[in-house]
């Protein structure tokens, strides 16, 4: 049920080989250094140009992936990034003098490192320079097209993230209650996706609130390559990533260090887009 329901959605092919940003957009720097009024311009979207962003830019750019494929795509002008990195936010007003006001003073085109539904990526951004706030704010140069809308959750989700292992290993999390007995993560396969399901018991004994996070590994009978792992409660695709388990990138491949890696809070909810997987070339 749980496979020919995702199935039926036609977001397969997509999710497995296009590009689906799984966070936001709008990465701030380590080096960002807010104060209260200026954390509050950025909560609220007050965004002021300073600086001509007009000039040449490549037309195209590069995803790289941590398994070593690539996508070449389209880039955003600086201007376009930056019309989507200011739209102001309508759910935080500011009263006259509650709030800061960012200034962008200069646009750098870079990279910056962030997760999507096919692993971490390193993508190609828009690194902007803003007079009242040390640091880089990062915009990412990709046009998004469209947008991918996933179905309900059948249920709650049990697999908190997967990560592929050494050769056939599928390394899961998910976290277990006091009161909750594994026995185990049942997997069924498919040329397309793999649903792992989390056998848990409930036991009558004392409990406490708090959940512990555990591991499981499958062993699957080929290497899970481009096949999406769906999670057998919920019927929606498990999130990339693993903190339990060390990343192990494959052989020979390693993954460049990004100009900005790490986003803060305040940054505006994940937008889940997507990419066409044959983008047109540039009229």
């Amino acid at each position: 049920m749980v496979a020919e329901r995702w199935r039926a959605t036609g977001l397969s092919e997509e999710w497995a080989r296009g590009f689906v940003p799984q966070e936001a957009l709008t990465v701030l720097g380590k080096d960002v250094q807010f104060t209260g009024l200026t954390k509050l311009a950025f909560i609220a979207g007050r965004w002021e140009l300073d600086t001509d962003l007009r000039g040449n830019a490549p037309s195209r750019g590069e995803i790289r992936w941590l398994d070593g494929t690539t996508m070449t795509v389209p880039l955003l002008t600086a201007s376009a990034a930056y019309e989507q990195m200011s739209v102001p936010n309508p759910h935080q007003k500011c009263a006259p003098g509650e709030c800061g006001l960012l200034t962008v003073i200069g646009a750098r085109l870079g990279e910056v490192q962030i997760q999507t539904s096919r692993g971490p990526a390193v993508v190609p951004a828009w690194q902007f320079n803003v007079r009242e706030v040390p640091g880089t704010f990062s915009r990412v140069a990709i046009p998004l097209t469209a947008r991918l809308t996933p179905p309900p959750a059948l249920g709650a989700a049990e697999i908190n993230g997967y990560q592929p292992g050494e050769g056939t290993a599928l390394r899961l999390e998910y976290i277990s209650g006091s009161c909750d007995e594994s026995h185990g993560v049942h997997s069924f396969e498919a040329d397309d996706l793999v649903v792992v399901d989390l056998d848990v018991e409930t036991v009558d004994r004392v409990c406490t609130a708090l959940g512990v996070v555990e591991t499981a590994e499958v062993t699957l009978t080929k290497p899970l390559g481009n096949r999406i792992v769906l999670d057998g409660s919920s019927g929606l695709p498990v999130p990339y990533g693993v903190n339990q388990f060390p990343a192990v990138p494959p052989p020979g491949v390693s993954l460049p260090p990004p100009t900005v890696q790490s986003p803060i809070p305040y940054v505006s909810p994940p937008s889940h887009a997507s990419l066409p997987l044959t983008p047109s070339p540039p009229a």
